[in-house]
């Protein structure tokens, strides 16, 4: 747990996740955190990063107590392998200082199980070259995997690691 060195900012520390986990849609994740400050933390924000750290638009929590966990349903999001947190502590003085998962984690819906029957094999890669070939999609499924916003090669590629990875 850290300690307040006296500075002028606080200290954070991401427990977990703090890199390697797979973190499934639905699934009920424990985000253990800590942070202290030398004149007291008034609240701690949690946020998720899907591209490995770039960016942190999503905010978890705010203003949670200093040390604890936080029990987050997972959102069916775009799958990622590139998930990261970030805790930000807050001080009695306006001061914020912020810790992020040592590495990355994989996050959301698994895209090789797209026909969602718990089993990855071909019946998977053949709904999703159909759908992706412009045919019906299963219930709740797109082939834009990368969540931009358009339907190519990247998203394939997203397809066919996570196939072969097994999820």
């Amino acid at each position: 747990i850290p300690r307040s060195s006296g500075g002028v900012n606080p200290v954070a520390y991401v427990i977990s996740p703090n890199g390697g986990e797979r973190l499934l849609a639905g699934e009920i994740a424990t985000i253990a955190y800590a942070a202290d400050d030398d004149v007291g933390v008034t609240g701690v924000d949690i946020r998720l990063s899907i591209d490995g750290g770039a960016t942190y638009p999503t905010v978890l929590a705010a203003n949670v107590p200093p040390v604890g966990t936080f029990e987050w349903t997972v959102p069916a999001l775009p799958y990622s392998t590139h998930a990261r947190l970030r805790v930000v502590a807050s001080d009695a003085d306006a001061h914020t200082q912020g810790d992020d998962s040592d590495g990355d984690f994989t996050i959301g819906q698994c895209p090789a199980d797209f026909n969602d029957d718990g089993a990855i094999d071909f019946f998977d890669y053949d709904e999703y070259v159909r759908c992706f070939e412009g045919s019906a999609c299963p219930p709740g499924r797109t082939p834009d995997l990368s969540g931009e916003g358009t339907v190519g090669i990247t998203d394939y590629l997203l397809f066919v690691e996570a196939f072969e990875d097994g999820c």
